[in-house]
């Protein structure tokens, strides 16, 4: 072989790697865009979850206030329902004390006529 033949089928291999070079090239840049895409999908993601992270937030806080109100309403309710309870259980009381002194008069009342039946049926029995 001579080496004008040599060179013309080196030169023909050296064509197809670089040939070759190329569509690897051209397949590097297609993953290079494909990267590119898939770094503003997620950008694009992690700006729609700030957004929602921030939104979620304000729900949270929202629902945290109205919670509160209904909590402060409810423990209003519970100290009104209280005062209500404990102004029955003082009525009950001044009641229970009004009996307790009308029955005191009244066992006063039926000890001393049990002690004047008593002095009666002694005096009757010492009569011979």
């Amino acid at each position: 072989m001579k080496v004008v033949e040599l060179k013309k089928e080196m030169d023909a291999q050296f064509a197809r790697v670089e040939e070759r070079f190329a569509q690897i090239d051209g397949r590097f840049a297609q993953i290079d865009d494909r990267f590119a895409r898939v770094d503003e999908q997620l950008a694009e993601l992690r700006r729609e979850m700030k957004a929602g992270d921030e939104a979620l937030r304000e729900e949270i806080r929202a629902e945290g206030e109205t919670t509160r109100r209904r909590f402060e309403i409810v423990a209003e309710q519970m100290r009104s329902d209280q005062h209500v309870v404990l102004d029955k259980i003082i009525a009950v009381a001044n009641d229970f004390a009004r009996f307790q002194v009308g029955y005191a008069a009244e066992h006063a009342n039926f000890a001393r006529v049990l002690l004047e039946h008593d002095a009666r049926l002694n005096a009757l029995e010492r009569k011979p």
